[in-house]
């Protein structure tokens, strides 16, 4: 049996740094921004582009449905249930071009 002494771990602390190095102690208690990180209007936007963007091209249906309802997911998260029903109403209305087969397969779920 290892046994580990002077290994105190906080619940601050990481479990993938080395003991005694936390994050918020090195940088002087405050966490620094995260980089690369989108805002929630960037989501928004890239989402609402996306779907714009898929909806130029017929055999994207399928995909364009995909994009506003996970963006419909990602708004109802943060709480924008107005612009979520907006996803969710263009969804309704995307053409999708499916085989019988698909359709079936569908109307199973």
């Amino acid at each position: 049996m290892v046994k580990f002494k002077n290994l105190a771990i906080t619940a601050s602390s990481s479990a993938s740094l080395p003991p005694g190095l936390d994050p918020e102690v090195a940088s002087g208690g405050v966490r620094p921004p995260i980089k690369n990180c989108l805002s929630p209007q960037d989501i928004l936007d890239k989402y609402r582009d996306a779907v714009t963007h898929y909806g130029k091209y017929r055999q994207a249906g399928i995909i364009e449905t995909e994009a506003s309802i996970k963006a419909a997911l990602v708004l109802i998260e943060q709480k924008q249930t107005l612009p979520a029903a907006e996803f969710l109403q263009n969804a309704v209305f995307i053409s999708l071009q499916l085989t019988e087969d698909e359709k079936v397969s569908f109307a199973t779920i």
